[in-house]
């Protein structure tokens, strides 16, 4: 598949998502929540070991406010829960999930980090 927020390799039985939106800092934004639901699902099936990974400078810089506000004055608009649900699922799934941070994490991205069953961080590693 083709995604437009995330990179996916698979290296049986280990998944790895890599965020994949340098122009926003890896900020979560609704197509990423959507294409991490799509690959989590393919996970249950295909994956014991879900790793998440961001860039070198900036692991995830929590919710994309530019995209929020935009939502806001449409007729789609912004819904946490589906986060929510999304965090459930990395915590609770049928697999091991590991967040490798580098670089800076913010906000929404401690989500991604708090709901992952492992955290390993090197050195260049901050927690805003």
């Amino acid at each position: 598949m083709k995604w437009k927020t995330i990179k996916v390799r698979f290296e049986d039985p280990i998944c790895y998502i890599q965020f994949s939106r340098p122009e926003a800092k890896n900020a979560i934004n609704e197509i990423l929540i959507q294409e991490c639901i799509q690959v989590l699902n393919i996970c249950e099936a295909r994956s014991s070991i879900v790793i998440f990974e961001g860039s070198p400078e900036v692991f995830c810089f929590g919710a994309d406010l530019q995209e929020v506000d935009v939502n806001r004055s449409s007729e789609k608009s912004y819904r946490p829960d589906v986060l929510y649900d999304l965090w459930l699922n990395i915590a609770t799934g049928p697999f091991v999930t590991i967040s490798h941070v580098r670089g800076s994490t913010n906000a929404g991205g401690m989500g991604f980090v708090a709901a992952c069953d492992i955290v390993l961080a090197d050195k260049s590693a901050v927690f805003i």
